[in-house]
Order: structure tokens, then C-alpha cells, then sequence
């Protein structure tokens, strides 16, 4: 899986809100989607790809490499979601293969890939612990509740993990990694 859909994961860098956090490609061309709080307050973020030489170190990303720049041109802050588009995109990164919620059931594997603590492209797997419907959850800073279905799971999810993809046993995209 991360062999699979590691170039397809993007490291975002919010200059407004002064974070990071995850994407992937989820349609050509350069179509990504993330977390609403990874981009909120811009209107412009930066986009990160998987250099082909392997993966660089936050301070290389940071200080080495130029980013794509991405448009914030949609958000749902109710579900914590938006979408960038990034206009030279690389044609040949493929987007993630879309699944189901209904594909995983309480005890399956599942796989993300993001950016924990600045840490670029890290795997982890865990299981799906429960899959809670109509879940609610605002974050410390904010007074807005937000409400979506939330897969639980015992995969590692840490700030910058956000907005990154999770993945079934089978690699089809079932979740958005949102909070921990």
C-alpha cells in the first residue's frame, strides 16, 4: 500500500495558520483533497510531492524545496473537509482508488499515510475500531461542531496525519484521517 500510493500523498503548509498537514490526489489533474482545518484562513497553500530521490526531512522541506502552490476552492467546515487544486500538478501521480464504508467492518486492518509531527510520509496500520455515525467533535481552539461518520481506529494519528488518506486491506481510500 505505501508503495502503492505514497506519491499520491501531498505534505500541505498553511502560511496563514501557520500548520501542516496531509492531502492526496483524489482526481487528475491535481484535484486534492484534505482537511478544512489544515487550510483554514487561506485562500493559497503550499503543496509538497514526494521527491523521486526518497523522502526529505521537514527542515529540507521547508528550506530546500520549492513547493506547488494550491487553491483553496472548496471547503465543508461541517465535515472538516477541502478540496485544493493544484494547476502543474505532475500528470504522472496517480489518485487514490475510492472505496467504501461499507468494505471495512469493526477488526479490519486499515493503513494511513501522512505527515505525524512534521515526520514526512510515514505508514502506519492499525485496526478499525468502531464506526460511529453522526459523530461530533470541535477542536480546542474552535467553538464549531462539526459532525460527520467517523471510522475509529487504533492507527497511529498525530498533528499532520490530518487530511491524509486511509486506506482498506485492499488499497481503496475508505476515510480521511481527521482527528486522533
Amino acid at each position: 500500500i505505501y508503495s502503492k500510493f505514497s506519491k499520491t500523498v501531498v505534505y500541505i503548509g498553511n502560511y496563514e495558520d501557520k500548520n501542516v498537514g496531509s492531502g492526496f490526489l483524489i482526481e487528475k489533474p491535481g484535484i486534492i483533497i484534505t482537511n478544512w482545518h489544515v487550510v483554514k484562513k487561506a485562500d493559497e497553500v503550499g503543496v509538497w510531492i514526494l521527491p523521486k530521490d526518497g523522502v526529505p526531512s521537514e527542515i529540507e522541506i521547508h528550506q530546500e524545496l520549492e513547493p506547488l502552490m494550491g487553491a483553496v476552492v472548496a471547503t465543508n467546515k461541517k465535515e472538516d473537509l477541502a478540496i485544493v487544486k493544484v494547476g502543474n500538478f505532475p500528470d504522472e501521480i496517480n489518485p487514490v482508488k475510492i472505496g467504501s464504508l461499507n468494505e471495512i467492518v469493526v477488526g479490519d486492518k486499515v493503513y494511513a499515510i501522512g505527515h505525524p509531527e512534521g515526520l514526512p510520509w510515514t505508514f502506519s496500520e492499525g485496526i478499525v475500531n468502531q464506526i460511529r455515525k453522526k459523530k461530533k467533535w470541535s477542536y480546542p481552539e474552535s467553538d464549531f461542531k462539526h459532525v460527520a461518520t467517523v471510522i475509529q481506529t487504533q492507527t497511529p494519528i498525530n498533528p499532520g496525519n490530518s487530511g491524509g488518506p486511509l486506506f482498506s486491506e485492499n488499497g481503496n481510500l475508505v476515510g480521511i484521517n481527521t482527528l486522533k
